[in-house]
C-alpha cells in the first residue's frame, strides 16, 4: 500500500513535470515568437530610421534648392528693375541726343547763312573791287590824256 502511494506520488510528481514541460516548451516557443517578432520590428525600426535619414536629406536638397530658386527670382526683381531704370536712362539718352542733333542742325543751318552772306559780301567786295579799278583805270586813262 505504501508502495502504491508512493508509486501515485511518483506519478502525480511525472504529470506535475509533464505538465510544467509543456508549459515550459509552449513558453518556449512564445518566446521564440516574441523574438522572432522583435527581430521583424527591429528590422523595420531600422528601415523607418534610414528612411527618416534619407527624407532629411532629401528635405535638405529642397530647402537649398528653394533658397536658390528665391536668389534667383530676387535677382530676376533685380534685373528687371535695372533694365527698366536703363530703359529710362536710354529714353533719356536719346531724347538728349534728339535736342543735340536739332540744336546741330540748327546752328548748321545759321553756319551755311552766314557763310551765304559772307559769300554774297564777298562777291559784292570783289564786284565793288572791279568797279574801283575800272574807275581808276579810267581816271589814269583820263590823266594821261590830259598830260
Amino acid at each position: 500500500q505504501r508502495y502504491e502511494e508512493r508509486l501515485r506520488e511518483v506519478n502525480s510528481q511525472d504529470e506535475n513535470t509533464d505538465g510544467m514541460k509543456k508549459k515550459l516548451h509552449q513558453k518556449n516557443i512564445e518566446l521564440d515568437s516574441l523574438h522572432q517578432s522583435y527581430k521583424k520590428l527591429s528590422q523595420v525600426f531600422q528601415e523607418c530610421e534610414q528612411n527618416r535619414k534619407e527624407k532629411n536629406e532629401e528635405f535638405k536638397q529642397l530647402k537649398m534648392q528653394i533658397a536658390e530658386q528665391e536668389r534667383m527670382e530676387e535677382n530676376y526683381h533685380k534685373s528687371q528693375q535695372e533694365a527698366k531704370e536703363l530703359q529710362i536712362l536710354f529714353n533719356t539718352a536719346i531724347a538728349t541726343n534728339k535736342e543735340s542733333v536739332k540744336s546741330l542742325e540748327n546752328s548748321v543751318r545759321e553756319r551755311e547763312e552766314l557763310l551765304k552772306r559772307e559769300h554774297a559780301s564777298k562777291k559784292a567786295i570783289e564786284n565793288d573791287l572791279v568797279e574801283i579799278r575800272l574807275h581808276n583805270q579810267a581816271l589814269e586813262d583820263l590823266l594821261r590824256s590830259s598830260e
